[in-house]
């Protein structure tokens, strides 16, 4: 049967990436017999236009979308645009924002069929076999489905126990050329779970709150897959790297082992990130490394159950980067109990810590505590307007600290760090740059052009696919439009676009009397 998943666009600010989810979603279905594609909307220009050609040349049974809080809006206007379209074919949504306001989805949006709740790998495969044999799909564990006006879920999902079982990751399925022209980390998942209850996160409630962990040997496995497929660096989107020390450092091993010559970044806790499981993580080729402090205020960590020492990760900071590790710290302001002194230390911290760090302002995501139980908590909703839940928006405020104020505060770091960046990318343009530095803002610089570059349309508009002819240099024809799209010097352009496609993911190709610049797909 002819599945169609959607991979919907979300916010510029954000950076590109592979939805795991997705990716497992793919290789159950294929796995089971389906024929699958997969429409990639977030590195193209998202319009009806191009899901109007995906689902009239495909013809699909059903079309499965995925999405957090900020690109539902996003995600559900698909999905009518799907059932304007063809009102036979089946919709469906899944993803942490659609299975914790399934209720809302049933009464707001009536194109929406069905949801898939929490992990999806069995429960999809049993929901399109039903759609194939009876053309509808009740009582599946997971999966909530359309009835009188609303939605009617069937119980829960029990975890998958063993990973392992799990399909492979349908990379093939996907447009790789357009992540690896923006150097975009190659992820993967050595794990699911996380012991602990941060009143921010829903991942414990999506994934379970035991460690379920795949062997090291299946994770390498899927590294030098990942390698193979281009992809130079890696980054693991585990929850916690490093709830089992010993499992950690197995994979490490293994990686020491193959002589696997990648470069890592993981995401860890303070508590995790020992002196001799770091060591190891830096012989397997981890270059990078990110904590979650998310305030600089004690109490407030407290309060919302992080359960890390700021004082331990000072000195886990400190440690990480004596040992060469490129470190970034992440912070949220607006979180219960704010105020302007709150932050005001929460900032004295972070630049303390002499390293790299991110501020966001809070977006209380369903199904999270903080979103569930906000009144309690002290914390104001202002807003649902789910677009706005992308982290640079101020949708709560508290007693002590107001929107407006809380809004200001976060356009003031996002303004001082880009003035940061300028200075860096002047120094980069004179030649002033070396090392790691020169490596990451070249990687920042390439990554930030070509996503505006896929964003604005300019391989999907008729001038890049139909060509272009009469010209000498073809190139510096593209080159200058480009430009145009994107607002840099053709310099800067020129640069990126001749470096992929020396690397061959893009090509220069002239067919007939017409010069054209393509994806090798």
């Amino acid at each position: 049967m002819r599945i169609l998943l959607v991979n919907p666009p979300y916010a510029a600010s954000e950076p590109p990436r592979i939805p795991m989810g997705l990716l497992y979603i793919g290789g159950a279905l294929e796995r089971a017999g389906h024929d699958v594609r997969v429409l990639d909307l977030l590195v193209m220009r998202p319009d009806r236009d191009i899901v109007r050609r995906a689902v009239e040349d495909f013809d699909p049974v059903i079309v499965g979308i995925t999405s957090v809080t900020m690109n539902w809006p996003d995600a559900s206007e698909i999905l009518k645009w799907v059932k304007d379209i063809n009102p036979k074919i089946a919709t469906v949504a899944g993803g942490p924002h659609a299975t914790f306001t399934t209720k809302e989805i049933g009464i707001s949006e009536p194109w929406v069929d069905y949801v898939v709740m929490g992990e999806g790998e069995r429960t999809v495969v049993e929901f399109a076999n039903l759609i194939e044999k009876t053309g509808s799909a009740q009582n599946i564990p997971g999966l909530a489905w359309r009835e009188n006006g609303a939605m009617k879920a069937g119980p829960p999902r029990e975890l998958e126990p063993n990973l392992d079982l799990l399909p492979k990751p349908a990379r093939h399925l996907f447009p790789l050329p357009r992540y690896r022209i923006m150097c975009v980390e190659g992820g993967l998942s050595t794990g699911r779970g996380c012991p602990f209850s941060c009143t921010f996160c829903v991942g414990p409630k999506m994934v379970g709150h035991k460690a379920r962990l795949r062997t090291p040997t299946a994770v390498v496995d899927e590294m030098e897959e990942l390698v193979s497929l281009g992809f130079k660096h890696i980054a693991f989107s585990d929850d916690h790297f490093g709830m089992k020390r010993s499992h950690a450092m197995a994979v490490c091993d293994e990686i020491i082992q193959r002589g696997l010559e990648v470069e890592l970044s993981i995401f860890i806790r303070a508590d995790a990130a020992e002196p001799e499981l770091l060591d190891r993580m830096k012989q397997a080729g981890c270059s990078k490394v990110l904590f979650g402090a998310e305030s600089g205020v004690q109490k407030i960590v407290d309060s919302i159950k992080k359960k890390t020492d700021l004082n331990m990760l000072r000195e886990k900071v400190k440690l990480a980067m004596d040992m060469g590790y490129f470190v970034q710290v992440t912070f949220i302001m607006g979180l219960p109990g704010e105020t302007q002194e709150t932050i005001k230390q929460t900032i004295d911290y972070a630049l303390s810590l002499k390293t790299f760090f991110g501020m966001h302002i809070l977006a209380p995501l369903p199904g999270s505590e903080i979103y569930e139980k906000a009144d309690e908590l002290g914390l104001k909703i202002l807003t649902r307007d789910w677009r706005l839940y992308d982290a640079n928006h101020a949708v709560t405020e508290t007693p002590g600290l107001k929107a407006d104020e809380l809004q200001r505060l976060g356009s003031w770091y996002d303004e001082a760090f880009d003035r940061m960046g300028e200075m860096e990318v002047a120094a980069w343009r004179r030649g002033e740059l070396a090392g790691e530095t020169l490596k990451r803002t070249e990687q920042l610089r390439c990554k930030s052009f070509f996503w505006k570059l896929l964003r604005s349309g300019f391989f999907e508009d008729t001038d890049s696919k139909t060509g272009i002819a009469g010209v000498e240099d073809p190139l510096k024809v593209f080159i200058a439009k480009a430009a145009g799209k994107t607002s840099i010097d053709e310099w800067e352009a020129g640069r990126w676009l001749r470096s992929a496609i020396d690397s061959g993911d893009l090509v220069l190709s002239k067919k007939g009397q017409l010069w054209q610049l393509g994806f090798n797909d």
